[in-house]
């Protein structure tokens, strides 16, 4: 009785964490899985199941495009590798439930190439329907799915509900204040860490992203070059705070023939895997501004380890720090992302981020300038990468709080709302201790007394 109490507890609590505003994590995720399939299919007499994916979907500021995101695998127990049709999202409807015979996606994403040599597929796309309103509700309501077709399953090989996941973040610094001399780095060594945690908390997304610039980099000196990481660090790893290992992203570029397996081995340890099996795949790392991304994915936990996630530490080993006796090069601690912020890519600036979310440059600047965590904010023109800035004010929802009530003091329409939040479900039923993201519209903010802030 205890145990199941504490298992519900346990649960309610990532309930909870996966309500807030959005983040440094996508919008909107997805999960895939052969399990999702309306009609199963057999590989020599068992269940197909050696593909899987991972989908990303973050909505435009101003609600007119989507980014998206698509990762897949095949995974290294099978060598029949389907040829994918277009992938694209369906709805409304759950995964499971088949479609009408002939229906379009609302939006077609790209069709996927995986074989043997390349075996992890990912791209980014921008992509937009054609009414765009209506699908928004429909992601919100999250009523919509992702679906890969292919030559044995056109119905959709692999598929997964688009839903709100928990985020958690951290910020990389070195366990020490300065290396020291000769070391090959120095204290501003910086990395950034996503995880995130399915609404079902039986799947994980794990991002880690390395800055280009020599001002922040590691001993390892880690670059993006000919299509992948270069010189990347020995070791990538998450730990609970209880010591145990949660997460291991894979460093290098490695073969496999066998889960589980990163050296091009048959299960002996000693025999190469043979050619028409040996499944090939690119470092799990990732430097920004490449234009290439990979996350490492995890599709079988417990809630008990969904929930070690949270306060566990992510931790960069380096040749250096090894020979150093340093714990890691680098570290943090994952927390719930703190919401209504962004990570600055190298095309982004206060000033284009406030245009962009109809707000000033002052305003951001004030609400980033000296904010604890927020490195070098000093400056309004400094805008290193990978760094998290605010884009809104987030506002913690108390009791008896209405959307109504709120657009009417910060002087924003439900729709600024809605487009400033995207994974709000339902803005009439605000749950007590979520988070909203808020641009106040300054000339029709309403203050305590109920007069206008600022006088026209």
């Amino acid at each position: 009785m205890r145990a199941g109490m504490r298992v519900l507890a346990l649960l309610l609590s990532l309930l909870a964490l996966a309500a807030s505003a959005s983040a440094t994590c996508p919008d909107f995720v997805a999960w895939l899985r052969p399990e999702n399939q309306i009609h199963p299919v057999m590989c020599v007499d068992v269940p197909c199941s050696n593909i899987e994916g991972f989908v990303t979907v973050d909505v435009s500021p101003d609600g007119q495009h989507l980014t998206i995101f698509l990762q897949m695998t095949a995974l290294p127990d099978s060598s029949a590798v389907p040829q994918f049709m277009e992938a694209g999202i369906y709805g409304p409807a759950r995964s499971q439930v088949a479609m009408p015979s002939g229906a379009p996606p609302l939006v077609v994403i790209t069709t996927p190439h995986l074989t043997l040599q390349n075996s992890r597929f990912s791209g980014i796309f921008k992509r937009r329907a054609a009414d765009m309103k209506t699908l928004l509700k429909y992601m919100r309501e999250e009523s919509l799915y992702i679906s890969v077709p292919s030559d044995r399953v056109p119905e959709g090989e692999i598929r997964g509900q688009l839903h709100v996941p928990q985020c958690l973040e951290a910020e990389l610094h070195p366990p020490v204040p300065m290396f020291p001399p000769g070391y090959g780095a120095t204290g501003n060594a910086y990395a950034f860490g996503n995880v995130m945690i399915d609404k079902d908390h039986k799947k994980a997304a794990v991002l880690v992203q390395f800055p280009q610039d020599a001002y922040r980099s590691m001993s390892s000196k880690t670059f993006f070059a000919d299509g992948k990481i270069q010189s990347p660090p020995k070791s990538v790893h998450i730990q609970s705070a209880d010591g145990i290992t949660l997460s291991v992203m894979q460093a290098q570029s490695y073969e496999s023939c066998r889960t589980g397996s990163f050296d091009g081995l048959k299960a002996d340890g000693i025999t190469s895997c043979n050619f028409d099996e040996r499944h090939s795949y690119p470092s799990e790392l990732n430097v920004a501004n490449s234009g290439v991304r990979f996350y490492h994915v995890e599709m079988s936990l417990t809630p008990e380890q969904a929930m070690a996630y949270t306060n566990s530490t992510l931790m960069v080993e380096t040749v250096k720090s090894q020979e150093m006796g340093y714990p890691a090069e680098l570290h943090g601690v994952l927390m719930p992302a703190v919401p209504c912020r962004m990570l600055l890519s190298q095309h982004d600036d206060l000033y284009s981020i406030a245009a962009s979310h109809r707000s000033d440059w002052i305003t951001l600047w004030s609400l980033n300038h000296g904010r604890p965590g927020v490195a070098r904010s000093m400056n309004p023109d400094v805008r290193p990468t990978l760094e998290p800035r605010y884009f809104a004010h987030p506002m913690l929802v108390t009791k008896g709080e209405t959307a109504m009530a709120i657009t009417r003091r910060f002087g924003m329409s439900p729709e600024e709302i809605l487009k400033i939040n995207p994974g709000l479900m339902d803005p009439d039923s605000l749950p007590v201790g979520s988070s909203l993201c808020i641009v106040p519209n300054w000339k029709n903010v309403i203050a305590g007394n109920g007069q206008r802030i600022c006088i026209a």
